[in-house]
């Protein structure tokens, strides 16, 4: 009998310290699970923010493309703008400067010039004056037209509209 309960008492010691170093391996076990899952979903994390940094690249890449393909552009203006301007100003030095026969033929409708400038001047001046009293007119028909709006808006003013009326009934009558 004792040796029975000291069999018991070893078997139980054994499945005891085998019962415990079973929940350390599965604590051990859940926590090596863990660490690879948390590892698993930092790289899948990490691999999305590489992704969507790749792309915002090639974004920033394909916008960098498109301005530097118009800055080219306004290269290529400006160049040819500045030659254009270049070749302007040679063509008049040398019209000016060398070209003997474009100088007389202008000494010789010198006269001609002088006249055209003047019908030119009087024409300037005189549609200057018909703009100007056009614009004078139609800014009085405006003072006016705001003049009777007013009138005719106001609650107060029903008396000078009933009078407005038949000062226009009066001229009418008049004219006819």
């Amino acid at each position: 009998m004792n040796e029975l309960n000291s069999r018991y008492e070893d078997y139980v010691a054994t499945m005891n310290a085998e019962r415990a170093q079973i929940i350390r391996q599965n604590k051990t076990h859940v926590r090596l699970l863990t660490a690879k899952l948390l590892f698993q979903i930092l790289g899948q994390a990490l691999d999305m923010r590489a992704k969507y940094a790749i792309q915002e690249i090639k974004y920033c890449a394909k916008d960098m493309q498109v301005l530097e393909k118009r800055i080219h552009k306004f290269v290529k203006v400006m160049r040819d703008y500045t030659t254009e301007r270049k070749r302007n100003a040679l063509r008049k030095w040398y019209r000016h400067a060398m070209n003997f026969v474009h100088e007389n033929y202008k000494n010789q409708n010198l006269i001609r010039y002088n006249v055209n400038k003047k019908i030119k001047t009087q024409f300037f001046y005189q549609w200057r004056k018909a703009y100007l009293q056009r614009e004078r007119s139609h800014g009085l028909k405006m003072d006016g037209l705001n003049v009777l709006r007013r009138f005719t808006e106001s609650k107060e003013a029903r008396t000078m509209r009933r009078y407005i009326c038949h000062w226009r009934d009066v001229c009418l009558k008049k004219e006819s």
